[in-house]
């Protein structure tokens, strides 16, 4: 029964395409909100930010947005694909950086420049990590400053179930710690080509205790791994529902189920993703978050992983 097998390799081929890639999304997903930025140069050319920074845009407004979703972006680089149409080309961010023009060729010695030079954009209605989160500890989450950067540190656990998760960047990663009902610091794991705490990486939440600097290892190159202290208050206790009436209605899947995603990473630990749904009384709700730069992974995976193994099965049988 080859066939089983060919439609296991399918399911498990579309779960890892649910999965969120580096450098080929164009933000959240989402086009509320408007954004506005400054020319502050047209040159001919500028240098590369690299793969984990560019992203084919549409327009210069989509590359503003791309811009402010990452945080920490103070200009934007947006070249045109055609020096006749107004739309198509390509978005490049510098997270952390600022602006050197002398490092571009200037728009003069060129009959069609085609790089235009955006200073930070402003917007309104965008979201950024930094939503849901007390105002008092907005700005730590979305301008996030290391505590220690190093490498070779320990997960949270073997396991690495619930602590652990795929982020957008170091500022996503503190803004979940700081969602969650129990998290004092945590290690973002700069998986990325440019080893950046700006471009995805794994989330590494820890629910007590504090940085140990004994733990980290030795770096064979530069550090991978951002630590950041979770300055937010603890979330208020959820309210446990009690209704037991027959009037009560279920959505989603209801009882207690979840999914989770894992992965190993370079140094040998486990990370993952996890979604977990409680039902009260035999109601219940499940449900993947979206986050920005990352598809529901927990839902998508379990799928694609559940129809290869039930084939598997089958096949053998």
């Amino acid at each position: 029964m080859k066939t089983a097998t060919v439609f296991a390799a399918i399911g498990l081929a579309g779960a890892t395409a649910a999965l969120p890639k580096s450098g080929d999304d164009s933000g959240s997903g989402s086009d509320a909100g408007t954004c506005t930025a400054n020319l502050l140069a047209t040159l001919c050319d500028y240098p590369s930010s690299g793969s984990a920074f560019n992203v084919a845009s549409g327009s210069p407004e989509h590359c503003w947005r791309y811009c402010y979703e990452h945080g920490q972006c103070n200009f934007a680089v947006f070249v045109k694909q055609n020096p006749f149409a107004d739309t198509g080309g390509s978005c490049s961010i510098y997270p952390g950086r600022v602006f050197d023009k002398t490092l571009g060729e200037d728009g003069a010695t060129c009959s069609h420049p085609l790089t235009y030079v955006y200073d930070a954009p402003k917007c309104e209605g965008v979201p950024t990590p930094s939503d849901g989160v007390p105002s008092a500890c907005a700005a730590a989450v979305g301008t996030p400053s290391a505590v220690a950067e190093v490498c070779n540190y320990p997960a949270p656990s073997k396991t690495c179930f619930s602590e652990c998760a795929l982020a957008s960047g170091a500022s996503h990663c503190l803004s979940m710690c700081a969602k969650a009902e129990k998290c004092s610091y945590v290690v973002f794991y700069a998986n990325n080509e440019a080893q950046s705490p700006f471009a995805s990486g794994n989330c590494w939440m820890y629910p007590e205790g504090s940085y140990d600097s004994a733990k980290a290892g030795k770096c064979d190159g530069k550090p991978n791994q951002f630590v950041y202290k979770n300055t937010c208050p603890p979330p208020p206790p959820k309210s446990t529902s009690t209704d037991s009436s027959p009037s009560a209605t279920a959505t989603g899947g209801g009882g207690s189920g979840g999914g989770s995603s894992g992965s190993k990473s370079e140094d040998g630990s486990s990370q993952g993703t996890a979604t977990k749904s409680a039902g009260a009384s035999g109601t219940g709700a499940a449900s993947a978050t979206k986050t920005p730069n990352a598809a529901p992974t927990a839902l998508a995976v379990n799928g694609g992983l559940a129809m290869g193994a039930a084939l598997l099965l089958f096949n053998g049988i």
